[in-house]
């Protein structure tokens, strides 16, 4: 197994066999949940997401899967995730269907939607960067599939090719490359395998409801957090945040600027708890005093 040079991903050397339902338990996603559980299913281009989540989904009774490649369709590579949170998870998560047409449909006049039917149990987002920090506060677990940097390449390749999306083989090495230019830096900036319950291997074993795994010391995307001090994730603009409470405060928060490059964020204290349109307010403020560039307060 062959990760890009210099990568952090840690390497599988060794692999064992399990079913999905080990799976999910292993990620707390048992079936019968309340509610609708969002799983990423994170990966390198060309590793088997794709195929990895139709798998989960065949074996998942009232699951549904989204693709971040349809969101960010003439968009943008990596940041659609105010539009996916906002058009996508929290509907599905408050029981409604989805018949969403991204930007980029709109734009240039793609037919269709992206839909999911009401009252889904789990909810799979399949995609790179499916796992990013800006998705953290929506996700109730992550995996990433592990694949070999020549095989990938490989197995793309010919999956463009065939499907003409990207032009003849020339055109679509071609775009490979621009695109494995934007997706490797982005990938160490956000290190979602860091975040995964599980590494998957990106290789198919012959029974349909066996894979390939490592699993993670610990299932879940973080270490819980205090009662009272969830994290919650506010759409203000094209900024995403994700606001802590901050322990041992009655009324002290910090925003953490989930899609800017650099990660920005503040914190702030009033006299007591905050509704959601007062945090939304002060996220506002911020936004108004900042350089969206550098993330510093204007001059």
């Amino acid at each position: 197994m062959r990760v890009p040079e210099g990568s952090s991903e840690p390497v599988v050397e060794s692999w064992a066999e399990v079913d999905v339902a080990e799976l999910l338990g292993h990620l707390g996603l048992e079936p019968g949940g309340p509610g609708t559980r969002v799983l990423a299913v994170d990966g390198r281009s060309g590793a088997g997401k794709s195929t990895t989540a139709a798998r989960l989904a065949r074996l998942v009774p009232g699951s549904a899967v989204v693709a971040t490649d349809d969101i960010a369709w003439n968009l943008a590579m990596f940041d659609w995730t105010r539009e996916l949170i906002t058009h996508v998870v929290e509907p599905v998560r408050a029981g409604q269907s989805v018949a969403y047409r991204p930007p980029g449909w709109v734009a240039h006049d793609r037919p269709g939607a992206v839909r999911v039917e009401p009252a889904r149990s789990l909810l799979i987002i399949e995609g790179v960067g499916s796992a990013q920090r800006a998705m953290s506060a929506v996700l109730d677990a992550a995996v990433w599939v592990q694949s070999d940097r020549e095989a990938a390449r490989a197995a793309g390749l010919a999956r463009d090719v065939a499907s003409g999306v990207n032009g003849d083989p020339d055109g679509a090495a071609a775009f490979w490359d621009q695109w494995e230019a934007e997706e490797l830096p982005f990938l160490e900036r956000e290190r979602p395998w860091e975040r995964a319950g599980a590494i998957l291997a990106g290789v198919p074993l012959g029974s349909p409801d066996r894979l390939l795994w490592r699993p993670a010391a610990r299932p879940g995307l973080a270490p819980p957090p205090p009662p009272g001090l969830d994290p919650r994730t506010f759409v203000v603009g094209d900024a995403v945040f994700v606001v802590t409470r901050v322990p041992g405060s009655s009324g002290g928060y910090q925003a953490d600027w989930t899609n800017h490059p650099d990660g920005y964020g503040f914190g702030w204290s009033g006299p007591g708890p905050l509704d959601d349109e007062a945090i939304t307010a002060q996220l506002r403020d911020f936004l108004d005093q900042v350089d969206p560039e550098t993330g510093f307060l204007r001059d």
